[in-house]
C-alpha cells in the first residue's frame, strides 16, 4: 500500500485532540511520499518503453521505490503503535492483528471490535474469582469462672540515687626488716710505747 492509510473513524472518536492532531500530521507526510513513489513509477515505466534501455539507472530506480514504500509502512506502523498506547489493552491485542488498506486498522475494524468484547466476556465467565481468605487466629478456651488476676495497685518503690564514691586504697610503704642488732664495736687499745719501739726494732732486723 503506497497511499496514506485513513484513521479509522472509531478510533479516532477515542482519541485526544493532541493525538488526532499528531497522527494528522504523520498522514500529510505519508501523501507526499506517496507522491514521490508514484513519479518513481512512471518514471520507470518510461525506461522500460524505451528501445535503449539503461540497466543501472533501472536498478538504482527499483532500488530506491522498495525503500521509499518500506519508509512509508514504517510510517504507519509508527501511527498505529503510539494510538495503540492510549487504548486498552483488551482491545489493543485484537487492533495489532489487523492489516492496513485503506484505513490505518482495516476495514473491518467494527467487526474486530466486537470480536474483541466478546472474547473479553468469555474471559471473565470462564475466570474463577479467588477470594484470599485470612487465616482464623484460635481462641484459647477458658472456664465459664475464669476471673482475671487484679492489678496490682502497689507501684515499685523508687530507688534513691546514691553516690558511689571510689573506695581510695591506702598504700602504706613496706618498711625493710632489720636483723638483730651486733655486738658493739670495741675500741682499740693502744700499745705501750716500750712495746711497741721493739717492734720497730724487730722489723728493721
Amino acid at each position: 500500500m503506497i497511499y496514506a492509510p485513513t484513521l479509522n473513524p472509531e478510533i479516532k472518536a477515542a482519541l485526544s485532540e493532541l493525538l488526532v492532531k499528531k497522527d494528522k500530521a504523520i498522514e500529510n507526510k505519508q501523501k507526499q511520499l506517496a507522491a514521490a513513489i508514484s513519479c518513481l513509477a512512471e518514471a520507470l515505466t518510461r525506461s522500460f518503453s524505451l528501445e535503449h534501455k539503461d540497466s543501472i539507472v533501472i536498478k538504482l530506480m527499483i532500488e530506491a521505490g522498495r525503500l521509499m514504500c518500506d519508509t512509508q509502512h514504517t510510517e504507519s506502523m509508527t501511527r498505529r503503535s503510539f494510538i495503540c498506547s492510549s487504548i486498552k489493552k483488551d482491545v489493543k491485542d485484537q487492533l495489532y492483528e489487523t492489516e492496513i488498506d485503506a484505513f490505518l486498522f482495516g476495514e473491518k475494524l467494527a467487526e474486530t471490535l466486537k470480536t474483541a468484547k466478546a472474547i473479553n466476556k468469555s474471559g471473565l465467565e470462564i475466570k474463577i474469582n479467588q477470594s484470599a481468605k485470612a487465616p482464623t487466629k484460635g481462641r484459647t478456651s477458658r472456664g465459664l469462672n475464669f476471673k482475671a488476676p487484679l492489678p496490682n495497685s502497689r507501684q515499685p518503690a523508687v530507688a534513691a540515687n546514691r553516690r558511689q564514691e571510689p573506695a581510695q586504697a591506702a598504700a602504706t610503704p613496706t618498711r625493710r626488716q632489720q636483723g638483730p642488732p651486733g655486738p658493739p664495736p670495741q675500741p682499740q687499745q693502744q700499745q705501750p710505747l716500750q712495746q711497741r719501739s721493739r717492734n720497730r726494732a724487730q722489723t728493721r732486723q
